[in-house]
């Protein structure tokens, strides 16, 4: 099957680098949107990262309590998206703990220190209104770090801006593919090929997300603890956006698998994957995942398809070529 040629743009921001991928025949027009999207990362950057002092989220951690701060609607989406999924992912993702991440990656001692339920209790709340693009800190200060949710986000908003464009087959990434959201395929009957673990699968329409140690470090916390959250070795979440993946593969990392499918279960389309440790089966709850058929490496037996057992799918490694 002939496909259009895939013009590959690259854009650095928020520590890492942004790739788009355009399958079309006009490589001009290509560039043109990529831009725009790079430019959107750009100002996404500079209202969601902790780390630039002008931005929305460093101008909130700076409130005392009691305090108001009008910000940018797309920082307002954002924070109500992140509260969302902390409370449904009951606690395992939380958008407040810009401080006990800083302690982790210093390995102070302090955050291996903190007891269960005092680490909540340090912190103070964030309210948003229900109709303006303003905040309030409340309770405390609090130390927010969106960097768990804010790159998905700005996948996501480059996602309508493609739409915009008429641009339909595009795969966008970031973190060397850590993060990854697709539109249609590169052609009719097949998605974008992306690795999961040794496997590899069809991505159209959805996005993944994958979270562990092996690149950063210890950098992902429980947040119902404050302690390193290390319960797998690797974990992925496929759904329907960028950011949400991207908050739901760091929840995967401090939850068990039941809990993980529990979730899954609550969510139409969306599937958790988790590595128990190198050489372990990858293991997949939710939604079935799907493949290009000529993607499909053998497994053992005459038929490699998945097969659910009690909602949880098993999957071989595969052996090397």
């Amino acid at each position: 099957m002939t496909t259009d040629p895939i013009h590959v743009f690259a854009h650095q921001a928020m520590n890492t680098t942004f790739e788009v991928r355009i399958a079309t025949t006009d490589g001009a027009y290509a560039r043109q949107a990529a831009q725009e999207c790079f430019a959107e990362i750009t100002r996404a950057e500079g209202r969601l990262s902790r780390f630039d002092e002008a931005s929305d989220i460093a101008a909130i951690n700076r409130l005392a309590p009691g305090e108001l701060l009008a910000v940018d609607q797309d920082t307002v989406e954002c924070l109500r998206l992140a509260f969302h999924l902390l409370h449904h992912t009951g606690g395992a993702f939380d958008p407040t703990v810009g401080q006990a991440v800083d302690l982790l990656k210093a390995g102070s001692a302090a955050s291996a220190a903190v007891e269960p339920g005092d680490h909540h209790a340090r912190r103070g709340r964030l309210l948003v209104a229900g109709d303006a693009a303003v905040v309030q800190v409340v309770d405390g200060p609090v130390r927010l770090d969106l960097g768990a949710i804010g790159k998905g986000f700005a996948l996501d908003r480059c996602v309508q801006i493609l739409d915009d464009w008429d641009v339909s087959r595009a795969l966008l990434t970031c973190g060397g593919g850590s993060t990854a959201v697709a539109l249609d395929g590169p052609c009719p009957g097949r998605g974008w090929t992306i690795g999961l673990d040794q496997r590899e699968i069809a991505l159209e329409r959805r996005a993944i997300s994958a979270s562990g140690h092996a690149v950063q470090g210890q950098h992902i916390v429980d947040p119902r603890t404050g302690r390193e959250g290390n319960r797998w070795c690797r974990t992925w979440a496929i759904g329907d956006s960028g950011a949400a993946s991207d908050a739901y593969s760091t929840a995967w990392m401090n939850l068990e698998l039941e809990a993980i499918q529990a979730v899954c279960a609550s969510v139409p389309g969306l599937t958790g994957a988790v590595l128990p440790h190198e050489g372990a089966d990858l293991l997949i709850v939710g939604t079935p995942l799907a493949e290009n058929p000529e993607d499909v490496r053998p497994g053992p037996g005459p038929d490699a398809s998945l097969t659910p057992v009690d909602g949880v799918y098993g999957i071989p490694r595969a052996p090397h070529p």
